[in-house]
């Protein structure tokens, strides 16, 4: 479980890491499931719930 915490973290280093233009996206992107529960970041939790049993597993250590 401590490693399953520390790869749920890779996302969100990667997805900041980019150089260049790559997020300056300026075509015809919709943004469509924005009004969905969901949302857009489908990710997100998972890095959050991976992160915060890192945290738990450190506890008790």
């Amino acid at each position: 479980m401590l490693l399953r915490g520390l790869l749920g973290t890779i996302p969100v280093l990667i997805n900041k890491s980019g150089t260049g233009d790559e997020f300056n996206h300026t075509s015809e992107q919709q943004w469509n499931e924005t009004e969905k529960p969901g949302g857009n970041l489908p990710g997100f939790g998972e890095v959050n719930g991976g992160f915060i049993m890192f945290l738990s597993n450190l506890y008790l250590l």
